[in-house]
């Protein structure tokens, strides 16, 4: 059995991002070191390439070790589920490097990955025309939200893997010496190209074509020199693409650079080891600039997390395991070349998502390089029992870190069994075994108590939470919720407060905080809510505003908030017809922008007859911005209303220069003003001018004419107009009747 068939296999099948599938992927990889280390002293001897390959991943492994103690102390799941991640990729490849350095063969490593790839990129198809919603349509991990992308749930870590195959699918195309094999190849990288497009994804897009031009060039040097000013262009069309087809690169961008610098004070706050490998999703928030729902497990760049959670000490070991396995070494064909190619697209898609951290885009990467190294390379032979022994001990590895992950998909189930039934001893006895350290089994009961309505059992055993787990967000947040449930509210509130510092980014403990100091006392309640609509939790305005329907409450909670949060709500009141806390909200606004036209605002001043101040903000509006339409337009308006009719026929006639139209309100504000006649000296004038009024203005005109009983020129400018609209026959009849 060939190690390609089994990658394949293993690729089609398995991303490492579901339920078990990492503990399988540790059981391939370990049948493949063991293989390894079984074959002859005269292959291994030939292996000098695996031997730096086993040297970078120790160097690796080791940058890990600072960080340990206090990532295990702290998230001893999450930091040994990181470490085995780095014993998979590198056990793969020590693998591929030993078994490709007894082949020397450069087709074991390349049919293998690009039938592997089409493999993969064939499954999403048949999953997105199937419409599954789980891998094979049964198997779905906990965060399945959408369509499945073959073994990945992400689209653009699916892009990110077929990043790999595509260079290599299309220089085979292009340059191989057997038709067969390059109408084939062909047809694969026609295949990836097409399904990198479908996802959407705006990186692995421009990454791509960066690739293809670099293939191109491979073939015909010019096409570098020529494709390169198209480059950004390019990638602008693409983003513009994206964002039309559901991936918003604007807002992505911006999210990613802020997590960015985030990731950097963390680095600068502990830079010598990190913060310990797997931490980073709780590491990075008391770094974080702003604080928000959102939460971040990844950096959406592997490189600065990798530097934030290693430290100095990672990024040397990165740097040692570079130059270890750098293809300056030796001297690559043209075949690596491509693989190369590849390889680096993966990488640099890798500053702007986190593909490296999804075990199969990882373990293809490392196969890539360790099976390049093995085959092209021409070092000196090893040691052979150093080697088997490092083969060996990589086994034992792979091993134990199988057990760890398959103790995990367990636990996780469990989990969520429990949580779906509290009652669940089966799932509570799989907890209590596999992970002691865990509330779940306490948090169950706690439930049941809440349940039943046992407060003293519901204090008790959130006392023993609480003292077993002081800074866990989830913990102090359910004893919060439990005790609110049963009546210690001040109680609750305090710990909703506490769990709200320790777990800024979830929305629900910003819920749970409003909703108790509004059991506490209403009257204070308003700045919790207003923190909730702050921290963008849905629904928090009308969910608060059943519990605390005053809109004073809210203006004042609001009042150093930003002006376009304060008006949001200060809209929502109008919505609610608070129209005099609304007016309060709206003047704060204003008193901070005054060159914004807030509609609500101008409805509401003039639902309750307060034209005045309605005038006075169109007036502040209009000195900072002198031809914003809504502005002069609502200016006659209130005039009109106040009854200045010259000052309303002035302004109508500044909108008119400026937008166009308004000649008929002019006109009719001038005859209120002084006379009918003067009015029509008015419009004549206009039209002299070159203004042509539209249909409805000339109806306008002819009503007028109505209003001050002069029925027969009403008649004879609608007749003038001819137009058979429902406007203009209803006034007909008007202006006919006696």
């Amino acid at each position: 059995m060939s190690l390609g068939g089994a990658f394949v296999v293993a690729g089609v099948a398995f991303a490492g991002v579901h339920h078990g599938t990492r503990a399988i992927l540790h059981v391939l990889v370990a049948i493949s070191l063991a293989m390894a280390a079984r074959f002859s002293e005269r292959d291994l001897g030939r292996a000098g390439a695996a031997w730096t390959v086993s040297v970078a991943g120790a160097c690796l492994a080791a940058a890990t070790l600072p960080g340990l103690i206090p990532g295990v102390g702290t998230h001893p799941e999450d930091t040994l589920t990181a470490i085995t991640h780095v014993v998979l990729i590198g056990g793969c490849a020590l693998a591929v490097a030993a078994i490709s350095a007894a082949t020397r063969n450069p087709q074991a490593l390349l049919w293998p990955l690009l039938w592997g790839s089409a493999g993969v990129a064939g499954l999403a198809a048949a999953h997105g025309v199937l419409q599954l919603d789980a891998l094979f349509g049964v198997w779905a991990p906990e965060s399945s939200r959408t369509r499945f992308y073959a073994p990945f749930v992400n689209p653009n870590h699916f892009a990110g893997f077929l990043l790999l195959a595509t260079p290599v699918a299309l220089g085979t195309a292009l340059s191989n010496r057997r038709t067969e094999q390059r109408l084939v190849a062909a047809v694969l990288a026609v295949g990836f190209v097409g399904a990198i497009a479908w996802t959407a994804a705006a990186g692995p897009l421009v990454v791509m074509g960066l690739q293809l031009l670099m293939v191109a060039a491979m073939v015909w040097r010019p096409a570098l020199l020529l494709g390169l000013p198209l480059l950004p262009a390019g990638g602008w069309v693409v983003s513009q693409w994206a964002s039309r087809h559901g991936s918003d690169t604007a807002v992505s961008a911006e999210g990613r650079l802020e997590l960015y610098t985030t990731t950097l004070r963390l680095l600068g706050a502990q830079p010598l080891t990190g913060a310990g490998l797997g931490t980073f999703e709780e590491a990075v928030q008391p770094h974080r600039s702003r604080a928000s729902w959102r939460g971040w497990g990844h950096a959406h760049n592997d490189w600065l997390e990798w530097g934030a959670e290693t430290g100095l000490v990672g990024i040397a070991a990165l740097v040692v395991a570079v130059v270890l396995l750098a293809p300056w070494r030796w001297r690559p064909s043209r075949f690596v070349q491509r693989l190369g190619i590849g390889v680096g697209g993966v990488l640099l898609y890798a500053m702007v998502d986190f593909p490296l951290q999804i075990p199969l885009v990882a373990m293809a990467v490392a196969a890539a390089v360790a099976g390049s190294a093995a085959v092209e390379s021409r070092g000196t032979p090893v040691a052979v029992p150093r080697l088997r022994v490092a083969l060996w001990l990589c086994v034992v590895l792979q091993l134990g870190a199988g057990v760890w992950q398959a103790r995990t998909a367990v636990v996780r189930r469990a989990h969520l069994a429990l949580r779906a039934d509290p009652q669940d001893t089966h799932a509570r006895g799989w907890l209590q075994r596999l992970a002691p350290w865990r509330p779940d089994v306490q948090l169950a009961e706690l439930s049941t108590a809440v349940g039943a309505g046992d407060t003293a059992r519901v204090q008790r055993i959130s006392s023993d939470l609480l003292a077993s787990y002081p800074t866990n967000p989830t913990v102090v947040g359910s004893a919060s919720h439990a005790l609110l449930m049963t009546g210690s509210t001040a109680r609750a509130v305090e710990l909703a407060g506490e769990a709200v510092v320790l777990a800024p980014w979830n929305r629900e403990l910003w819920k749970l905080r409003a909703v108790a100091q509004t059991r506490l006392d209403p009257s204070q309640a308003a700045p919790a809510w207003a923190d909730a609509v702050t921290a963008g939790v849905p629904g928090a305005m009308q969910a608060g505003w059943k519990l605390l329907p005053v809109g004073l409450y809210w203006v004042d909670a609001l009042d150093d908030a930003p002006p376009e949060r304060l008006a949001n709500v200060a809209a929502f009141l109008v919505e609610q017809g608070d129209l005099e806390a609304a007016i309060v909200g709206y003047q704060a606004v204003v008193d901070l922008e005054d060159a914004v036209v807030y509609g609500p605002y101008l409805r509401a001043l003039q639902q309750t007859g307060r034209h005045g101040e309605r005038l006075q903000y169109l007036d502040a509006v209009l000195r900072e911005r002198p031809r914003h339409p809504v502005a002069l337009r609502q200016r006659a308006v209130s005039l009109e209303a106040l009854e200045r009719w010259m000052e309303a026929s002035e302004a109508w006639l500044l909108h008119l220069s400026h937008h166009g139209t308004g000649l008929s309100s002019a006109v009719a504000a001038k005859a209120r003003a002084t006379s009918l006649s003067e009015g029509q000296r008015l419009w004549d004038a206009q039209r002299l001018l070159g203004h042509t009024p539209s249909e409805a203005e000339v109806i306008d005109y002819a009503s007028l004419h109505l209003s001050f009983g002069e029925r027969r020129r009403c008649a004879q400018i609608l007749a003038e107009l001819g137009s058979s609209s429902a406007p203009a026959r209803r006034l007909e009849d008007r202006c006919a009747s006696r």
